[in-house]
């Protein structure tokens, strides 16, 4: 099998809901990826977004209740966090949140038989049903438990479009006591952690 991380993920939840969605200039906006021809933003339904044209990612969404900011990478990650939350503080905009995900995105590919067999044979008792044979498994989702304020939840499903392709989301949840967004060397050692956390549970449930 050919394993891949595709995305890393942070998605803070405020202790407060803002009474506004926070909005940003387009300067700011333009220069956030360093890819001004191609940067989109603007209010949506789920906020203010900054995005590249065309691509799921870098994607940053602020709105009244949790900030988002996706990318490849964690330090791409966290330089775009760093750069919002210091954006938002000069408008007087302080974000303090009461949770906090650290997502991610994997793919399989190149995987032995279809993936919905693979899962069928991976999750599921073979004697489940007693009066037809079960062929397939189209998703399952898991929470393993690290410890009283953390959880990895983990969503699992062939991937759209690829028949020997894996698709796995995993969003490590940490409950905390209301506190600033953690600052780039915290969040560092975060990701650390929970990357570590997250490949030894993956490798458990389907290998390397």
């Amino acid at each position: 099998m050919d394993k891949k991380r595709v995305s890393v993920a942070f998605v803070g939840v405020y202790e407060q809901n803002l009474s506004f969605i926070p909005a940003f200039s387009p300067d700011f906006c333009k220069n956030l990826f360093r890819q001004p021809a191609t940067t989109v933003f603007g209010i949506t339904p789920d906020g203010f977004v900054i995005t590249i044209d065309k691509r799921q990612m870098p994607l940053v969404g602020v709105a009244q209740n949790r900030i988002s900011v996706r990318a490849q990478d964690e330090e791409t990650l966290t330089q775009i966090l760093t750069t919002i939350v210091k954006e938002l503080k000069k408008s007087g905009v302080h974000l303090r949140c009461s949770a906090f995900g650290l997502n991610y995105e994997y793919q399989w590919l190149q995987m032995q038989e279809p993936a919905e067999i693979w899962m069928q044979k991976r999750f599921i008792k073979r004697d489940l049903l007693k009066t037809a044979k079960l062929q397939s498994c189209q998703q399952i989702s898991l929470r393993a438990e690290i410890n009283a304020t953390e959880l990895i939840n983990l969503t699992i499903e062939p991937r759209v479009g690829v028949n020997d392709g894996l698709y796995v989301n995993v969003n490590h949840h940490h409950i905390l006591q209301p506190r600033d967004i953690p600052q780039p060397k915290e969040l560092k050692d975060l990701f650390i952690q929970s990357g570590e956390q997250t490949e030894t549970i993956l490798a458990e449930l389907i290998g390397e």
